[in-house]
């Protein structure tokens, strides 16, 4: 039985069970569909948005929610829509950019966002897990382990059987949605054979992104783009009050008349490992500690109610670093701590004990 996970943050409260099937349920649509629909609808028009949602019951409940959680839609009331595949209004050659998307934007659901991306790490696990032909059957064993062992790529294909049986029907229902996603993007064929080569090539491309137009014979590239890192930084900033989570301070560069804090956003679920630009995904840290979290020589843990900074033991003892050892840290509302989840997979698979 897998184990239990409780979380508190807000952005995860669909995830309490720990299993990679609750990250995947919550597409309602195939993705064949959407794109049919979204190719044939002027979502740039106020008045044809409010004629489609209105137009069945279906269009407001499922297809419409659906691009919005994939990201390919930001749409309110009385607001003129934005259409936001990579942060630009495209409509040309929608099918380049649809099949793709769920690896480069992040996946929301219930207005909130996963701290790391469901299907690129579905995809990383199909591929690193040297499976050729996907059946039904290891789809819903994927789907059926904790989360945590998927984003270790630990895959061992013995979890479903010690479900509770009413979890193993609720299992069942996204897989035909997720094969859809799967053939539609050219995964896998007909016959659920998976093309490895291609595989392999947009799990490299999904590693940072930088995706600007794709489809199965073309590709290119462009650098890390400066919003959603900027958003992230930003956010971080303000939550943090601009100080480092761990050194609890400011650290601020003036420069005439403007100040600069000098700190810096870090993922705790590496982006290329599959995290998202979540906040509860990040941290705010000096540039020192954001070399060391990264090369996992620090670490944060979560016990008894509060988070503490963890150092590794290949630190050499008698530097400025001692200090940050077994460190209480500041109080950060729940709504915004680091996700324990990604706190977790950072201990085990990046920090260097």
């Amino acid at each position: 039985m897998p184990k239990k996970i409780t979380y508190f943050n807000k952005s995860i409260t669909k995830i309490e069970r720990g299993i990679f099937f609750d990250s995947l349920k919550h597409l309602k649509v195939n993705l064949s569909t959407l794109m049919n629909h979204f190719q044939k609808i002027d979502f740039y028009d106020t008045v044809v948005v409010k004629k489609y949602l209105d137009k069945t019951p279906n269009n407001r409940k499922a297809k419409f929610p659906d691009m919005k959680k994939l990201g390919l839609i930001d749409y309110k009331e009385q607001e003129k829509p934005l259409v936001t595949i990579f942060g630009q209004k495209l409509k040309e050659n929608i099918e380049d950019y649809i099949t793709l998307g769920l690896l480069v934007v992040n996946y929301y659901y219930e207005g909130n966002i996963s701290s790391f991306r469901s299907y690129y790490v579905l995809l990383r696990a199909i591929y690193e897990n040297n499976i050729n032909k996907l059946s039904q059957t290891q789809l819903i064993e994927i789907l059926s382990h904790p989360i945590i062992e998927i984003l270790k790529n630990n895959f061992t294909g013995h979890y479903y059987n010690s479900l509770p049986n009413e979890i193993k029907e609720e299992i069942k229902r996204p897989v035909s949605y997720i094969i859809n996603y799967l053939t539609t993007i050219h995964v896998i064929d007909k016959n659920l054979n998976v093309d490895r080569p291609f595989l392999k090539e947009i799990i490299e491309l999904g590693r940072v992104p930088l995706l600007i137009s794709i489809n199965k014979h073309n590709y290119q590239k462009a650098g890390r783009p400066g919003k959603e890192q900027v958003d992230f930084r930003n956010n971080l900033s303000k939550i943090y009050n601009k100080k480092c989570f761990i050194r609890n301070e400011q650290i601020i560069l003036k420069e005439g008349l403007e100040e600069k804090a000098l700190l810096e956003a870090s993922h705790i679920i590496p982006y290329n490992k599959g995290g998202s630009f979540s906040i509860n995904n990040g941290i705010l840290l000096s540039y020192d500690l954001h070399k060391l979290f990264d090369d996992g020589l620090l670490t944060i843990e979560y016990k008894s109610g509060r988070f503490y900074s963890i150092l590794s033991s290949k630190i050499q003892k008698g530097s400025y670093l001692d200090s940050f050892s077994d460190k209480k840290l500041s109080f950060i509302p729940n709504q915004y701590t680091p996700n324990l989840l990604a706190i977790e997979y950072h201990n085990k698979e990046v920090f260097k004990p």
